[in-house]
């Protein structure tokens, strides 16, 4: 499936639906100018941060999510795993599992030497395991596995996990029986969810570890959040009314066998960083304004004659979110407007010239000294002569032919992590509706195959480039911080967006973080996938590190929202300086929300992190899109 199709996919699941209508309360509520009504608005929201551990919450969410092997999607994950959405089994899919099922039943009758049937797993293949010894089998095989270490994952995480087992022995290759399918189904329904450490998958025989902490319930083991509480899977399986089980032949290898855990995280992740890619669209517009960019570059003439889907949609939308402005202008804009925005000192407080003015270069089309004989004091603060109109712009006085390449190529740079993103979804769609256990089972053709469908390698390569697409995002959205801070780059802003600079450090120390995290993106975005490590006594000769690739994807997104978050902040505070009143109306909706949210223009020196929390808040729910859509109509 391509690129667009997957963009004509997408639905207002993207963020949080109630989100998405509460944001665009907000802003009919400003058109009205009924400020305590957008502050109402904004404080009542709670958004559901990704990454955040919660402690277990009862499913209950509208609609329904019906499992039949083949068309989940990842909307259809978010829905469950974060909304709470309720899942059941469709009727041809029951149908399927009990006729594999049956299948198992009579090759054990027959007694037939089958691999995980009647056999020792992995090294133990060639062990023969006698029919009576089966569940003793399957509940040895769960308990010796679960061995995974770390912090728990995210219940929305291990919520996924069920679903994507659920879904994978529903398409009627695994050889499980109904009730034991109809208890993972139980588990989800009633918000009963195993507590997973995050540490010790290979993502070679699938996830093997974690997801054996994942069936731990099922057979009165183990811990599990349930009602907002960690206890002991007896307690939790009891309270919501839901039998245990004893294994038999086969359904411990079928529950564990596959690449669930990576998928899993993957899907979060993937969801999230689409909200990221569009969240990046609207600051990339908003710093546009600020550094009184040019539009020309985003002419949907350029980026066609490229034809890459990504960049064409990254472009359109900073058309979109542009419409309007009053800070930016097409190719030979005269930059003269510096001078007449609000907020801003006066420009040239004094101009000193040196003794030797005479001697010095006379730059064409200027009359008096070249811009490096003056010295020019913005508020009592020396700034570069590049940051005054008509100076330092190769002697264009007063026209601007072309911004930076964090600005003009914005659509080409957003385009680029897009394209990888509609990869991902593609290759995510396809592993989410596959069977990944072993053996597989074919009724039909009275067949038993041990294959190495649980091996993670095709993901693993797609969650690495999740995890370097995403890290773009936040290594272009540094550059633009720091164009915006700087005074020789940022238009004729004061250094540091700080008034009283000297007294004040305004966002000096914000540009430094956001520095630490995209470096430190850097590092993590090295791909987990070409690492392998023999296991099993070489049986297992070659491994996926699939689950290393999708937690260290989720460790990136997670950085790159804090660095759109310190962009945010920054851009908000340029464009109080520069004059709100001539954003565009898409940005302006943004600038409003985030000053609803509590955001304050920085006067004099504050303490800086909860307010890049809270705008760190407002771009991992989804908000900063929501609000800018509640005006331009939707992204793409």
């Amino acid at each position: 499936m391509l690129y667009g199709e997957f963009r004509k996919k997408r639905d207002d699941l993207e963020g949080d639906i109630g989100l998405r209508r509460t944001m665009r309360d907000a802003v009919a509520a400003r058109r009205n100018a009924d400020v305590a009504q957008v502050v109402s608005l904004w404080g009542g929201y709670r958004p559901v941060l990704h990454g955040v551990r919660h402690t277990g919450a009862r499913a209950g969410g509208a609609g329904m999510v019906t499992i039949d092997g083949n068309s989940l999607t990842v909307e259809d994950v978010i829905r469950v795993a974060r909304g709470g959405v309720r899942v059941a089994l469709s009727p041809a899919a029951a149908a399927a599992v009990v006729r594999a099922r049956a299948y198992v039943e009579q090759k054990l009758a027959e007694g037939a030497v089958i691999y995980g049937l009647t056999t020792g797993f992995g090294k133990f293949q060639d062990v023969f395991v006698p029919p009576e010894q089966a569940t003793r089998l399957q509940h040895n095989l769960i308990v010796s596995h679960s061995c995974a270490l770390g912090d728990p994952l995210p219940v929305e995480t291990v919520r996924a996990m069920l679903l994507l087992r659920v879904n994978a022995l529903a398409k009627g290759h695994s050889g499980l029986r109904l009730e034991t399918v109809q208890t993972l189904i139980h588990m989800l329904n009633n918000g009963v969810t195993p507590v997973v450490p995050e540490q010790g998958s290979l993502g070679a025989s699938g996830d093997l570890a974690l997801l054996s902490h994942m069936v731990q319930p099922m057979i009165d083991v183990g811990e599990v959040f349930y009602c907002g509480r960690r206890m002991g899977s007896r307690e939790a399986m009891a309270a919501a009314g839901i039998p245990t089980l004893e294994l038999q032949s086969k359904e411990g290898l079928a529950l564990i066998n596959g690449t669930q855990a990576m998928c899993a995280i993957g899907a979060t992740v993937l969801h999230d960083a689409w909200n990221l890619a569009r969240t990046a669209d609207v600051l990339a517009a908003m710093c546009c304004e600020a550094q009184l960019g040019i539009t020309s570059a985003f002419d949907e003439k350029v980026h066609l004659l490229r034809a890459h889907p990504g960049q064409i949609d990254a472009a359109a939308n900073l058309r979109a979110l542009l419409a309007g402005s009053r800070l930016t202008d097409g190719q030979g804009m005269d930059t003269g407007v510096l001078a007449q925005a609000p907020d801003m000192p006066r420009v040239i407080d004094r101009v000193m010239e040196r003794s030797d003015s005479a001697a010095l270069p006379v730059c064409p089309g200027l009359s008096g000294p070249s811009a490096a004989g003056v010295r020019v004091e913005v508020s009592g603060a020396a700034v570069s002569p590049a940051a005054v109109p008509g100076q330092g712009r190769g002697c264009h006085r007063g026209k601007k032919v072309q911004d930076a390449y964090s600005i003009r190529c914005a659509p080409q740079i957003h385009g680029g992590t897009r394209e990888a993103l509609g990869y991902v979804e593609e290759l995510l769609g396809r592993e989410i509706n596959a069977a990944t256990d072993n053996p597989l089972i074919f009724v039909e053709e009275d067949e038993v195959i041990s294959c190495g469908n649980f091996h993670g390698q095709p993901v693993a390569i797609a969650l690495d480039t999740l995890g370097v697409a995403a890290a773009e995002l936040a290594s272009v959205s540094e550059r633009r911080i720091e164009r915006l801070v700087n005074p020789a780059l940022n238009e004729g802003l004061p250094a540091f967006l700080a008034r009283g600079g000297g007294l004040n450090r305004g966002f000096i120390i914000a540009q430094y973080v956001a520095a630490t995290l995209v470096s430190e993106n850097k590092v993590s975005a090295h791909p987990a996938s070409v690492d392998s490590i023999p296991s099993s006594a070489n049986q297992e000769d070659h491994v996926s590190m699939g689950t290393t690739a999708a937690r260290t994807a989720r460790m990136i997104a997670d950085n790159v929202a804090k660095v759109l978050g310190i962009e945010l902040f920054a851009v908000c505070q340029a464009l109080a300086l520069r004059g709100v009143e001539k954003l565009a109306p898409a940005t302006r909706a943004v600038y409003d929300g985030v000053r609803a949210a509590g955001v304050p223009v920085v006067e004099d020196d504050i303490l800086m992190q909860p307010e890049i929390a809270k705008c760190e808040g407002l771009v991992a729910s989804g908000a900063v899109v929501a609000a800018a859509e509640g005006v331009c109509g939707r992204l793409r």
